[in-house]
């Protein structure tokens, strides 16, 4: 049975597991042929945060892909657990990750749903976006999990010059035009439909 942590749009609290084994952040869900992946997939709702320093770069990890080998960048965040909501969420996977305290502006401005193979089982993300400012650049990455500590390969505080330069895969495609509408703007206006 395919698992899920509930509907993207909810606020936030897991529905029961039923009979399916709990993993961190996952409960049951429709099958994978509804959600259009050839097998049994998880759907798992996330939280992701642009979070920009006071020089105006923005804190990105890099793994390999499981399926391709390719490598990618990406914004800090993850699962929600138990009765979170995405800004919970979001606010601990920061700490963790990074081991920052102190978001400031902490801003909802948009969504995303992606499939890919994570952690060897095929997973359907349905992604809350965030951006913050935040008064260090220095990271703890200490609260890794183990799953973390063994796939994040680095991670590197980027200005919007060196990735328009081509820093590889960017998840989403789109954050170099997200960095330069922040730089621009101070914000990022309307809530929108990142790109895979």
């Amino acid at each position: 049975m395919a698992r899920s942590e509930g509907e993207v749009e909810g606020a936030g609290e897991v529905e029961g597991a039923g009979e399916v084994e709990r993993a961190e952040g996952v409960t049951p869900t429709a099958s994978a042929e509804e959600k259009g992946m050839a097998e049994e997939a998880l759907v798992r709702k996330t939280s992701r945060v642009l979070l920009i320093d006071a020089t105006g770069r923005t804190l990105l990890f890099r793994s390999l892909s499981e399926t391709t080998g390719e490598s990618f960048w990406y914004p800090p965040g993850g699962g929600v657990e138990g009765g979170e909501d995405y800004e919970e969420a979001a606010r601990r996977e920061i700490f963790e990750e990074t081991g920052i305290a102190e978001l400031v502006n902490l801003t909802t401005f948009g969504s995303r749903r992606s499939s890919f193979i994570f952690n060897k089982v095929p997973t359907i993300f349905e992604e809350i976006w965030f951006y913050a400012t935040v008064p260090t650049q220095d990271i703890d990455v200490t609260g890794f999990t183990e799953f973390e500590k063994s796939n994040v390969i680095e991670s590197k505080w980027w200005t919007l010059e060196e990735m328009l330069k081509g820093v590889g895969r960017l998840v989403p495609t789109n954050l170099p035009d997200l960095l330069g509408e922040y730089l621009s703007s101070g914000q990022l206006e309307g809530f929108r439909e990142l790109p895979i």
